[in-house]
Formats: structure tokens, sequence, C-alpha cells
């Protein structure tokens, strides 16, 4: 070390700074240790039994997905050093945590709790879609409704919740038709077996109540919703879960045209409500072990059978055909007709003719010999003047509604237009 002479007339061999550096040996070695690399710890002294890092937005931005041993999910932006809470009351004793990106969210698991999904906003079960997480960007209105914001204890997903007095009601308007049959990027539809979840608080000591829950139609909100009453009595949190099929439906409502959400305390002190989702009844079960394969979660460590390994149910896969080639011998010629060869494990494959998808009604079904549906075949991309492909998606399910099959690959046959055709 040369602290002496300028920095110009220091001889070969020497340093005239060094920082975190052993200078005793021959060569400087970098002391061993850690260094810290966030500010402000986690809140309330929580210890850190997991964390990984999430990119999403434009301009991309990085986050820090923060588990404790408090039960509490945390957003940790290492920008602005600050802490966020994304999701309370899972489990404290739980610390052996894995994770997996799947299009484009972050899945996570610790063993005990529902196998979550973050999508840079919410968190919440896979397998579901949201209905209300009642934070700011909702706009609610209704009588004896207030906004929690501020009390940790009555907060269950984000940042806020919906307290409601009773007698009292919330009503949520969604501003556009939401379609809340519609399965999850071309999965199967939510049918009746299927199920709708909300968290609610009761204070400890409070009384027993009964809450209504309803979903209104977009257009003719008095006279057609979906209804359903349910008893809360359990003190602090607790779910409301129910089979979608148990609503009351009144003048003829539809899933495919929801309008308006609303929440009725009947009777009761108050209850706080967060959190509400509609969930597939087969959603991936509790596993402490995820990861992807072709293209599917994979989930094991499941309690009920150590040795099991399970993959989601909604499955969904992606293909590309070219409609309206523009490159190539059949350039400028449409396909007639497109049929599909489908192989599966331990099945002899099966063979799907496809119409033409200009004329299709979709989504198209077909219930194939080997005892498979091909169903739930949606296009993607579809403008037939303009795009150079069709992009389309589909499911497989076995026609007794047992067991699984396992789709090893598809191959496509085609005839292009005549002559006469060519564009």
């Amino acid at each position: 070390m040369n602290t002496y002479d300028p920095i110009s007339r220091v001889p070969a061999g020497y340093y005239v700074d060094a920082q975190n550096m052993l200078l005793t040996n021959k060569a400087p070695t970098t002391i061993a240790g850690l260094t810290k690399f966030n500010t402000t710890a986690a809140p309330n002294s929580e210890t850190i039994v997991w964390c990984e890092p999430y990119t999403s937005g434009s301009p991309a931005v990085t986050t820090l997905l923060v588990a404790t041993d408090a039960g509490t999910l945390y957003k940790y932006n290492v920008t602005t050093d600050v802490w966020e809470t994304l999701r309370t009351g899972l489990s404290t004793t739980a610390f052996t945590w894995t994770h997996v990106p799947f299009r484009g969210s972050l899945l996570f698991s610790n063993g005990t709790d529902a196998i979550m999904k973050y999508n840079g906003t919410n968190v919440l079960p896979v397998g579901s879609v949201l209905a209300a997480d009642m934070e700011a960007d909702e706009t609610w209105t209704g009588t004896n409704e207030s906004v929690v914001s501020t009390i940790l204890a009555q907060r269950r997903e984000g940042l806020r919740s919906m307290k409601i007095f009773s007698v009292g009601n919330a009503l949520k308007a969604y501003g556009a038709a939401q379609d809340f049959q519609a399965g999850i990027n071309g999965a199967p539809n939510f049918g009746g077996t299927d199920l709708f979840k909300m968290q609610v608080f009761k204070a400890a000591g409070s009384s027993t109540g009964t809450v209504r829950i309803r979903f209104a139609d977009f257009t003719t909100q008095a006279t057609k919703y979906f209804e359903k009453s349910v008893t809360v009595s359990a003190d602090g949190w607790s779910t409301i879960s129910f089979a979608i099929s148990t609503f009351t439906n009144t003048g003829t409502a539809v899933w495919t045209n929801i309008g308006f959400f609303q929440i009725f305390v009947d009777s009761g002190d108050f209850f706080v409500f967060d959190d509400a989702y509609f969930i597939y009844n087969l959603a991936p079960p509790v596993g402490g072990l995820i990861d992807l394969y072709n293209q599917q979660l994979m989930v094991s460590g499941i309690a009920a059978d150590l040795v099991a390994m399970q993959y989601s149910d909604a499955g969904y896969m992606s293909v590309e055909v070219e409609f309206n080639p523009v490159v190539g011998e059949d350039v400028g010629y449409l396909k007639q007709w497109i049929d599909a060869t489908l192989f599966f494990e331990d099945v002899e494959e099966d063979m799907l003719f496809l119409p033409s998808f200009e004329d299709a009604s979709f989504p198209l079904a077909y219930n194939l010999d080997s005892g498979v549906n091909f169903e739930h075949v949606v296009p993607v991309t579809q403008n037939f003047a303009y795009n150079k492909h069709l992009q389309f998606g589909f499911s497989t399910t076995p026609q007794d509604g047992t067991g699984h099959w396992s789709l090893l690959g598809v191959t496509f046959r085609y005839r292009t237009a005549s002559e006469t055709f060519r564009q």
C-alpha cells in the first residue's frame, strides 16, 4: 500500500487504496463475509424465511417477494427501501418454500398453504380468478360501509379491506361486463362444481350474523342476479366457500354478463371482507415442491400421498398453423381444411378433422374414438384478412371424467385452396 506518493508516481505492485481486501499475501484477496443488502429490516422484527425477485411492468421494475415467520408475504422495493404487505395469514411454521415462473406470474408454495400466484398486483391461489380485492383501484358504494386501510389484523390481501356494519351493504360496479364463466388461458370454463371464496373477519365476542353475496347483471342489475346467503359465526378470519351451483338465480342471470358485485350484512355487528375470487374445484393440491414440465405445473410433496406427483388439471397448449402463408411453396394459398393427429401416452394416436377456421364457430369440441375429449378449441389470434397465421389453444380431458391423459404431441395435415382461390 502506498498512500504517500502521488498516483502518477506509485511504483508497480503498490496500491493507493483498498477496501475489504487482504494485502498480506503475495496477491490481494477479498475478505470473506457478507454485505448488508437492504437498509430497513423486515417489519415488526420478523425473520425472513424465503425471498425471490419478480420483474414486471414497463419499464421493468424488479422487486423482492419476501415471506416471514409471522405468516406474512411482503413486496420489498430495493430501490426505494420500502416494504409493502401483500398477504397475511400464511403458515408461521412452514419455512421451506419452492417457486417457479409460469406464464408471466411467479408461483410459490410452502407445503402448508394453497399454491399461490403473483402477477405483480395480486396474490391469489393457483386456479383462481379475482372478483374483488377491495384495493384503491376499486370503487365501492353503499350504506354502513367503510374501508379498512391501516389495521393489519383486518387485512388479508393487499393494503385494504371492506368493513360493513349491520344492516348495510357495499356495491362494486365493474364498469364493463365481466365473464366469470370463461376458463383461465383457454382452460375449461368454470362450472357448477367450481367454487366461490371470500375471506371474512369477525371480531372476537361480536355477534354471529348473516351475509349475502350477489352478482348482478350488467344491463339489468335490479332484477337479474345470482345470490347466496351464508352465516358467519367463527371469530377471527375464516373463508366463505361454496359451489357456484348453490347461488340462487333470479331473473335468468348469466355468468358471462356480470356488472356488479354486492355484499350485504343482514345481521350481526360488523364484518370485514377481503380477497373474493372464483376457483376451480380441481385446483392443484397443496404440495411442498412445485416445478414445471412440458408447460404444466407439477406438484409433489402432497401430505395425503407423499410419493405421488400431480400436474395441473387446467392444461393448455398453444399451436400455430400457417393459415395464409407468405413464404414457401404454399405462398398465397388459403387452407381449405386442416386435420390434427394427437399422440397420447399409452393411447393410440387419434385423428381429428378441423373445418376451415374462417367459418368455424368457436369454441370447438370433439369426442375422439380413443375416449379423449378434444375441446375448448379457441383462437388466440383471428384476422384472416391480414394475419399470416392462426394461433389457437385447446385442452384434452378423458370422456369418463376420471384419470389423466398425457399429450405427447400433435401434428397437422392440410389442403390448400385451388388456383382459382389463390390470393
